[in-house]
């Protein structure tokens, strides 16, 4: 799933959010390992380029966000 590079950070958020989520069900009990770079192939195309570039600052606020509020 790639969604190309004119995403906003709330878009990503909430795709994040449902993606990470989702493997958690999956894998629930069980805790899991989440990886940026499982994600960033998720969210981007290679051909995205410079539109990754922050994705893991994203990426790892949105995992703080969830944990702070469940």
């Amino acid at each position: 799933m790639t969604t190309g590079e004119n995403m906003t950070n709330m878009e990503q958020f909430d795709l994040l959010t449902g993606l990470l989520l989702g493997e958690l069900y999956k894998s629930f009990p069980v805790p899991m390992a989440a990886k940026t770079d499982t994600y960033l192939e998720q969210v981007f195309a290679p051909e995205d380029g410079d539109a990754a570039f922050n994705f893991e600052q994203i990426f790892t606020s949105t995992v703080c966000w969830l944990d702070q509020y469940g």
